[in-house]
């Protein structure tokens, strides 16, 4: 193990309320010599996924009300789904 840091994941609204989740990651050395990556971070499965800062539930819901424009923004806004 070469270290641990903490990982905010945003994930879909539960009871009108913005969900956060803090996961605690490790970050791990690659003992193959042949791997180009020296360090990696664990992923835990189906709740998150690399250089991503929401669930794959929550990525979905923003892909299924992309194509609606700002009428879809207003929409994710009235489902509590917070986006940058």
């Amino acid at each position: 193990m070469h270290s641990r840091y903490v990982r905010h994941a945003a994930d879909e609204a539960v009871g009108g309320r913005a969900v956060v989740i803090d996961l605690s990651v490790r970050h791990l050395y690659c003992k193959n010599s042949d791997c180009p990556k020296t360090t990696f971070a664990e992923q835990v499965t189906r709740l998150t996924v690399r250089y991503q800062r929401r669930t794959p539930a929550l990525q979905h819901l923003v892909n299924a009300v992309a194509l609606a424009g700002s009428a879809g923004a207003r929409l994710l806004a009235v489902l509590h789904c917070v986006l940058s």
